[in-house]
């Protein structure tokens, strides 16, 4: 090997090495993006020196920092796990993503690549579970911005404390709104009426003049034992005591509502009326989405409700190394990383998916610009060896043509 060609080879991995440094200055403000690293080696051909080989090395579980947000929907993932994305040339992962909805409710990230997942359309856990080994299962996530959530109440709390040696017939009410499966409230009243026989109260469930329920429903007897807890009704296996509630004023189904009465007790002298409780809700609007550490896509009502509508799920490999860098902070898998598995976020070993987080450029960009002017001074080096090595060669040759 030549003296001019050994300067060629060194110049060759002096200006590939510069490309990765140029790469990871260019990407310095690229969320999530990851480092290349060059390596330098000799070429050895019988014990000999016969040039310079660059080898460039991804750092792909060395991410830049994480970095706090005010926006719920930036992602970043902990552990040596990443995002799954459609990108340009299919599937592809990242460890970061500053996710936006478009006009047509499709969950992307920064630069418009949509997010997967498993999309759900029961509000609960999306399903199959992990971990899944093929990402062709994978869908867009799309969240319906249109829609709207109703909560029809099924649970009733009912607190208060009656007095111990109340006058025959004293009544007390109590008033709460319920809600029905279309979301229509209704006025309930709860009168407690004693019996004027011991402990013994009455409980009575009746609408408004204006908004009665279709069927009456029958008193309840509530007994006492001698330190004011309620033994009778008994609850169900539950703990509550379930009545069918209905109404004229709706076309909307009968509702099955569970009655917790165990806050009720008997002390003292005075009625002291607690708080009613109801878990149900009018018609909420979308107002949000929201990703979980869990990976769990949920939509978020006015109403204070969410639905579950899809799962992001974490992709590992085997090599992570060996995956490919593509444009900006894009990865993909290749036959030497393996494929991706895909397992639930949360899960030991994997990692999980932190909202209001993005994760930083890992480039450095002073030691980056610093390497850049060592390689193309030891460039110019060679450039200068492979100069005067051809002159001698030249002079070499006109000499011995002479």
């Amino acid at each position: 090997m030549s003296i001019m060609n050994i300067a060629v080879s060194g110049m060759q991995a002096d200006q590939a090495a510069m490309q990765n440094n140029s790469a990871n200055i260019a990407n310095s403000a690229t969320i999530g993006y990851m480092e290349a690293a060059s390596y330098f080696s000799a070429q050895v051909s019988q014990g000999r020196s016969t040039g310079a080989n660059q080898t460039t090395h991804n750092v792909f579980d060395a991410p830049g920092t994480f970095q706090s947000t005010s926006r719920a929907l930036d992602l970043a993932v902990t552990g040596r796990a990443f995002l799954p994305v459609q990108g340009p040339d299919g599937v592809a992962f990242k460890k970061t993503a500053s996710c936006m909805l478009d006009e047509k409710g499709m969950l992307l990230d920064e630069v418009g690549n949509t997010m997967l997942g498993l999309q759900n359309q029961s509000g609960v856990a999306a399903e199959p579970k992990f971990p899944l080994n093929v990402v062709s299962a994978l869908e867009p996530i799309q969240i319906n911005a249109a829609s709207t959530s109703v909560a029809p109440t099924s649970n009733v709390v009912l607190n208060s404390t009656l007095p111990a040696q109340p006058e025959a017939s004293q009544k007390h009410d109590l008033q709460m709104e319920v809600y029905d499966s279309l979301g229509i409230p209704h006025t309930i009243t709860f009168s407690l009426e004693a019996t004027g026989t011991g402990l013994g109260w009455t409980l009575e469930m009746k609408g408004t003049t204006e908004d009665p329920l279709s069927s009456a429903l029958a008193p309840i007897t509530l007994d006492f034992d001698g330190n004011g807890v309620l033994t009778t009704p008994a609850p169900d296996a539950a703990g509550t005591n379930p009545v069918t509630l209905n109404w004229d004023s709706t076309e909307a189904t009968d509702l099955e509502v569970n009655i917790d009465l165990k806050r009720i007790g008997v002390m003292g002298e005075e009625f002291l009326a607690g708080l009613p409780l109801q878990d149900g809700s009018g018609m909420g609007t979308f107002v949000n989405v929201e990703v979980g550490r869990d990976g769990q896509v949920s939509s978020l009502y006015s109403n204070g409700k969410r639905q579950v509508i899809a799962k992001i799920p974490l992709a590992k490999f085997a090599a992570v190394h060996q995956l490919e860098r593509g444009s900006g902070n894009l990865l993909t898998a290749t036959t030497k990383s393996g494929d991706a598995v895909l397992q639930d976020a949360g899960t030991i070993g994997v990692g999980n998916i932190q909202n209001k987080t993005l994760v930083a450029s890992a480039t450095d960009l002073m030691e980056n610009q610093v390497k850049i002017i060592e390689l193309s001074q030891a460039n110019t080096a060679n450039a200068s060896v492979f100069s005067v090595a051809k002159e001698v060669n030249d002079t070499v040759a006109s000499l011995m043509r002479s």
